[in-house]
Parts: C-alpha cells; structure tokens; sequence
C-alpha cells in the first residue's frame, strides 16, 4: 500500500482519505505511522486531520506532505507506466525504476514546491484544490494540534469559517469510540516502528470489530439509513476505560 513503498505516484486527479473511523473502525497501523512521520516532516497535524474527519487531499498536496513521490505527467497514462515499469528486468537496481519515472511524471519530490509552477499542478484544478493556504495550515494546527480529540472538537465549532465547519462534519460522521481511539494510536503510534505500530492497531481494529460500535454501522448499512450526527456530549461519556479495553493486552 502507499504506506510501504518507496516509490508513490499519483496522478492530477488523485485524492487520498483515511476513512476507517466512519466506518467504526480505525486505520491500519503502517497508515497511522506513515502519517505520523509526514507530521513530523512537515510540522503540521495531519494524521489527526486525515484520520478523524476521513476528508481528502488531492495530488499536488500528496506532493507537497511526502505522501507521493511523484505526478504523472498529463499526457502520460499510469497504464503505458505500468507496461513499462513490468517489462525491467528484476536484476535492475532502483536507478532504473526513477530513470522510468522521471520520463512519465513531471513532478517528483527533488523538485523544490516553491518552483513549482501552476502548469505542472494542472490547469483544471479548481480554485479551491489548488493548495493549502497558511490561513488554512494555521487553522490546522489550532484545531488538530490537541491531545484529545474533545480539545479538537470544540476548537472546530468554535469557528465558522467553512475549512472548520468541514471538519467538523467530518468527524460528526464517526462514531465516539473510534475517534477515540483513532486520536490514541495516533499518538501511540508516532513513538513506535512500524511493525510494532501494526501490531498495536491490529489488536484494537479486532476489538473494534466486535464491538455494538461496529456492529451498529454495519446494520445501518445494510438498512440504507444515512449515519447519525455524533454529539460531543456523546463523546465525552465514552468512559476511559471502555477505550483502555481496546488497547489493553490479554
């Protein structure tokens, strides 16, 4: 998956999201690390913003955070990439795979963000995709930056500006115990490696699975009912220990 490859190509019209925690689950633990590190890269909480509100970012942000490496060029397919990408050779060194991808993409991370013209993100980006502003990335930090996701909820609705009110109904589209538990191995997983990061989120995702939580969203699916409105007052009386009980080894 994109957590676990060297290489990570997108193309203009690609979006990424972490959805897991409206589903009442939580994300796979190679994510959560991967997006961690990107965190710590770029001073800015976005595994908190991904992960919570399950909302995307479009390609030239993968660029931008590290979550990509390179973009494909506009009048190159992933296809033809692919058929040349399969017919090397195993025996050839990592040199030929980026002398490949630099002849099909026109944007790899050697390239410096503030060179980067508006050609090369795509002149059919909406006004609105093209990039995260500094008004936006402050408004990241100030609502994402909190230990608790209660902290996060209640920075968000403080505001009315429509980034804020966005997230917002991101995360009033999860149920309580998995934004909880999301925000705990968000932080647990940024001080583990990776395979240690998997094993904690594997441990908690079966939790999850058997849990009225998960058990309630499967059961609105199949009955085609859209999904209630989290409250944080139904937050708040998730207790401590049902969270624990999660995490707890047996």
């Amino acid at each position: 998956g994109l957590a676990n490859t060297k290489f990570r190509v997108v193309k203009s019209n690609t979006s990424f999201s972490v959805p897991e925690a409206s589903l009442g689950l939580i994300a796979d633990g190679s994510v959560l690390k991967m997006l961690s590190n990107c965190d710590k890269e770029n001073n800015l909480p976005l595994a908190s913003y991904l992960a919570l509100t399950g909302l995307p970012i479009h390609a030239h942000d993968m660029m931008r955070f590290g979550l990509a490496t390179h973009q494909l060029g506009e009048e190159n397919t992933i296809d033809a990439l692919i058929h040349h990408l399969a017919s090397l050779s195993i025996s050839n060194s990592p040199n030929y795979v980026q002398d490949t991808l630099s002849m099909y993409c026109e944007w790899d991370a050697s390239l410096d963000i503030d060179e980067v013209t508006k050609s090369v993100l795509g002149s059919d980006i909406p006004e609105e995709e093209e990039g995260w502003s500094s008004e936006m990335k402050q408004l990241l930090i100030d609502s994402f930056q909190c230990d608790t996701v209660e902290e996060t909820w209640d920075r968000l609705a403080s505001r009315d500006d429509p980034w804020s009110q966005s997230a917002l109904v991101g995360m009033q589209g999860a149920p309580p115990l998995s934004l909880l538990a999301t925000k705990r191995l968000i932080l647990e997983c940024g001080k583990l490696n990776t395979m240690d990061s998997i094993t904690l989120t594997e441990r908690v995702a079966t939790r999850l699975a058997i849990s009225d939580t998960f058990k309630n969203v499967v059961k609105r699916i199949e009955r085609g009912d859209q999904a209630p409105e989290t409250t944080i007052d139904q937050i708040r009386a998730v207790t401590t220990d049902q969270v624990s009980e999660l995490f707890d080894k047996v």
